[in-house]
């Protein structure tokens, strides 16, 4: 589980950075893979799997996105937007807890001019001390919809509930499948697929957060034909193999 820190520090790394357009030119990894089996910063091992921060640093490189993190000791929500384009959209941010609760919700129509970066919410106003309360901004447009969360206290102090994740398997075929969760009843952290070989195995996301009452699908190819049995999907407070 300790990947997870990893995970969260090059997150919040690029969040910063990326905020910073015009300041910061771009984020080069260090390393993508490792070249020997290790312990390193890589986001890929030795062995082609892909750690917990592949995955962040997949999401929170979206061409388009919202961020949220702190610049001069002010925790605001930002648009960033590295295309070409502008795009107008719908931002949302909601402050939440572990078990589900909703204290602070806003919302706004923004255009996000074309490489740019816009801080468009301050958010200082709405956090207190609490590991258990999460920031959670989405930005919606041309029916897409990206999602980042961000923890204002330390989340290892949080009490996260059994989020009951209900999970249904859609085979395509012998070697694909789709993954539908569904956190029923509180905040799922971490929530990651357990496939047979990782290395051979593409999974379209991982080692992601859900809101509760929140619906995700992923999509797995495997090299080889699995069966049902062979994926088993993980939180937080499962016990990990890896």
């Amino acid at each position: 589980k300790s990947m997870m820190l990893h995970s969260e520090l090059l997150r919040a790394d690029a969040e910063y950075h990326r905020v910073r357009r015009g300041e910061c030119g771009g984020v080069m990894f260090w390393m993508f893979s490792d070249i020997w089996p290790s312990g390193t910063w890589s986001i890929v091992d030795y062995y082609l799997v892909p750690k917990a921060c592949y995955y962040s640093s997949k999401r929170v490189f979206e061409p388009i996105s919202p961020i949220i993190t702190k610049v001069k000791n002010q925790t605001s929500l930002f648009v960033v937007n590295d295309t070409l384009n502008d795009v107008a959209g719908a931002l949302t941010v909601r402050y939440i807890d572990t078990f589900g609760n909703v204290y602070e919700e806003k919302s706004q129509e923004v255009t996000a001019k074309a490489l740019t970066s816009n801080c468009v919410i301050p958010l200082d106003d709405i956090i207190c001390e609490n590991s258990e309360r999460i920031l959670v901004a989405t930005f919606e447009y041309a029916k897409k919809s990206v999602k980042t969360f961000y923890y204002p206290d330390l989340w290892k102090n949080a009490v996260f509930e059994n989020p009951k994740l209900d999970v249904k398997i859609n085979r395509q075929s012998e070697s694909s499948a789709t993954v539908t969760i569904k956190a029923e009843n509180a905040f799922a952290r971490a929530v990651n697929i357990v496939v047979p070989d990782f290395s051979s195995t593409y999974i379209s996301d991982n080692f992601f957060d859900m809101e509760k009452g929140e619906t995700r699908t992923v999509e797995i190819k495997a090299k080889d034909a699995f069966t049902y049995s062979d994926i088993t999907v993980k939180t937080w407070l499962d016990e990990w193999d890896r």
